[in-house]
Order: structure tokens, then sequence, then C-alpha cells
């Protein structure tokens, strides 16, 4: 090569050089992606995990005073069971609110169960009545009154407000859409019959309009069955929405005339029923005009939504009743609860479904961090009667944390370390019973209550196993 050009080629060749060094020792500094397995989030949860007692309820909470912390100042607290028809989340729902009400001035708590149905149950709690066996049977919908932690929990609430030394009473309300499969009716003729002790004659003009009607107001999405709302026409059906909304208008223009003929409490109560069949008949219109179980849950899925948007609003209700400084526990199912959108699996040929927006979606976006979500994962199912246990696959969390020491504990997720964090918001199928969720665990949950097992609410039959 002729000088020259060597010459004019020596200062590139000198740059080339200390790019190639600097290269080289920035990719030796640069540290290696840490990889981290659910084996290191077991660990991390290994040492800070906070062992409970028991999750039945006495008078000693000195291993629930650390929830202090994790719940701070936050006015709702929401607590989500893995599973329905388990004890342990029950009775841990019980202790924790007894907690929340003894220790940190919780005044209400609001269930997974028909709103108007709930009016029963409240009336009850604060001083109505003797009968308990008879207000937890019509007072809690979907079959959850056969469960004895529900009279428990109102045992102890009546209990609680009996006691002169509680100037601040405690309140129990029902969330969810009102009605069963057997009485969806039930708000409309509780928005009725207030009317009718107010202006009978009216009453009986909005009751003779839809009177025809009120035989079809149910809904058995699992077989078969007559005089069932499918079977109306779509006339019909607008007949009903329409004579609810006028039902609504008449509470509205006479709320200072009613409020003062009863009290503002029993009209506020009246006009919720009235909207509570609002709530039914947006439920229902979801439902095609003659639609039948063999059609398939797709055919009706969009009730999921309308159900979960109604529980929303009956909780800002329940707020609203209860006046400034109010704090609530919720209970539900995490399902429900959760902050984010999840996915789960159905039959063929339905498959993989996307939810819709949860009531927990809602919560997050309206009260922010005044929420904190504790949801209930367990290791082992044991609640089907003659039928062995079912455990966690031993490849998941579920699974892994039956390895460590407690059985019972609570694990504030908000305080794991950014790689932990990532690996919890990965998405993953929760153990349960079916349909089951897939979720990232850190993004729709602030903490996690975990049992390494859980039983029947109900005892088995004698002779039947587990």
């Amino acid at each position: 090569m002729a000088p020259a050009l060597t010459a004019r080629l020596a200062p590139l060749r000198a740059a080339i050089a200390l790019f190639a060094l600097a290269l080289t020792s920035a990719t030796q500094a640069a540290p290696r992606t840490e990889v981290v397995t659910d084996a290191d989030v077991t660990q991390w949860a290994r040492t800070h995990l906070h062992a409970l007692d028991r999750v039945t309820a006495d008078e000693d909470f000195r291993d629930l005073e650390p929830l202090r912390a994790l719940i701070g100042d936050a006015h709702i607290v929401s607590f989500g069971e893995g599973m329905h028809g388990a004890a342990e989340p029950l009775e841990f729902r019980n202790r924790l609110f007894r907690f929340l009400v003894e220790r940190m001035g919780f005044t209400a708590i609001a269930l997974e169960s028909g709103i108007v149905e709930g009016f029963e149950v409240n009336r009850y709690v604060l001083g109505a009545g003797h009968d308990l066996e008879n207000t937890v049977k019509r007072g809690f919908s979907f079959g959850f009154a056969q469960l004895p932690q529900e009279a428990s929990l109102v045992r102890w609430m009546r209990a609680y407000n009996d006691d002169p030394k509680h100037a601040r009473k405690i309140e129990f309300y029902g969330v969810d859409v009102s009605g069963g499969d057997d009485s969806m009716e039930l708000p409309l003729r509780t928005a009725l019959a207030y009317l009718a002790a107010r202006e009978p004659a009216k009453a009986s003009v909005f009751t003779s309009r839809v009177a025809d009607l009120l035989s079809h107001l149910h809904l058995n999405r699992l077989a078969e069955a007559p005089n069932q709302y499918p079977e109306l026409t779509q006339a019909e059906r607008d007949r009903l929405t329409g004579t609810i909304a006028d039902l609504i208008a008449e509470y509205d223009v006479h709320e200072t005339e009613w409020s003062a003929a009863t009290s503002r409490r029993e009209y506020e109560t009246a006009r919720q029923a009235a909207i509570a069949a609002r709530q039914v008949d947006s439920y229902l219109r979801w439902v095609p005009v003659g639609w039948k179980p063999k059609d398939g849950f797709g055919g009706i899925f969009p009730t999921v939504a309308s159900a979960d948007r109604t529980k929303g609003d009956n909780l800002e209700w329940v707020r609203s009743q209860m006046g400034p400084g109010a704090r609530v526990l919720v209970f539900m199912h995490r399902g429900h609860l959760m902050y984010t959108p999840s996915t789960i699996r159905l039959p063929p040929p339905t498959g993989t479904v996307t939810l819709p927006p949860m009531v927990g979606v809602y919560m997050n976006e309206r009260y922010q961090r005044d929420n904190v979500m504790i949801a209930h994962l367990f290791g082992t199912e044991s609640t089907r009667c003659g039928e062995p246990p079912r455990e966690a696959p031993a490849d998941t969390l579920e699974g892994q944390w039956s390895t460590l020491p407690a059985p019972l504990f609570v694990l504030d997720l908000r305080t794991a370390p950014r790689s932990i964090a990532e690996r919890l918001q990965m998405p993953r199928e929760e153990f349960g019973m079916p349909p089951l969720n897939t979720i990232g665990i850190g993004k729709s949950y602030d903490a996690i209550l975990y049992s390494r097992g859980v039983t029947r609410a109900v005892p088995c039959p004698a002779g039947s196993v587990p």
C-alpha cells in the first residue's frame, strides 16, 4: 500500500480500534439480565409473608395487627374468596370484619348477594325482628343462605349493634343484581309496595301495566323451564322497561314529599329497589328472545358485564348511604374483584373467553388507592363429597407455597422488588374451581391471603368423603 494512503488511513484505523475496545468493555461491564423464576418468588414470599394463627374469629387479634400497615387509611378493603362454598375464606372474612370494625373503625360490609334481599338483613342487624333463621334465608341470594358462616356474621353484627357502648352502628348490604333464578320480580314488587302506601291508585295502575309479565321474570341458565324471561316478545320486554322507567320517575318527582312522610332512609331504600328493578331488567334484556340453555352460555355472555357494572354502581350507592368517613369491607369471589381483565376456559365449543370488566376494574378506576384488594389463593381443594382432594400442580405458585412453613399467611405484593414484581405480573392460570381465571396476580391484586387448603363450608352428609 502506498505510504501516502497508509498515512491517510491511520487515524481511521485508530478510531475503529478505540470503538472496538469501548464496545468490548461496555459488553463486559453490562449486567446480565436476571432470570427470575417462580422458585425465586416463593423464596421471596418465605421471607416476607406474615403468618396468621387461624381463620376463625375470637377476641384475639394480635396476629392481624400487621394488617394495619397493609390497609393504611383506605376506606375500602375488598377480600376475594378463592371459591364459593369453602369454609376458610368465609371464616376469615368474619374474623377480618371483626378486626376492621373493632380496631380500624370500619362501618359496613357489602357482599356478593342481591341488594334488595340485603335490606332485610340490614334491618335485622340494626335491631328489627328476632328471627335470625328466616332473615338469613330471605336475605341472602344465589344459595348463600345455606352457608353457616352467613348466619354467624349476621348474629355477631346484631350483637355488636345491641351493645349500648357502640354508638355508631355497623350495617350490612348486598350489592349484586337482586333476585335469583326464582325471585327476580322481588325488587319491582318492593318498589311498588312503597308506592302503594303513598299513592294507592298510582300503584294499581303501575301493577296493571306489568301484571301479566311478573310471572316471567325468571331465568334458569341450566335447564328449560316454563314461564321464563326469554319467552317474552320484544314488545313485552319494552313494556316492562318503560314501566320501570316511569316508576323511577315517579319516585324522583316525589322525593321531598315521600321522604317527609316516611323517612329519608326508607325513601332511599325503596327508590333503590326501583333502581334494582331496572338493573334486573337491563341484565335480562341481554338474553336473546327465545334463548334456551341448549343454545349455550355464549348467547347470554353479555349478562356478565351487566351484573358486574351493577355491583359497582350499588357499592357507590352504599357509600353514599353510609356518609363521610364510611369504611367498607367488600366480599366477593376474587374473579369479580380483580383490577385487570381476565380470560377463562369454558367447555367446547366456546373455549377461551376474555371476560368483560369486572367490578374490581370499576373500583380501581373510581377509588384507586383508597381500595386495598386481598385475594385468597389455596393449594388443596377438599370440598366435593365423595371425591379425593385436588392439589395444585407442583410447578404453580399455589403448589409451591404449600411447601412454606406457614399454612396460613398474608403477603403484601406491593412490597415485592422489581424483578419479583415483574414475575408476578406474568399471566398465569389460578388454581381453583373451573372456570379458571388467567391473570397476572401482581397486576390484579394488592395482597394475598394463602391457605394451604380449603374445605366445605357445609359438611358432607354422614358417611361421605371428605
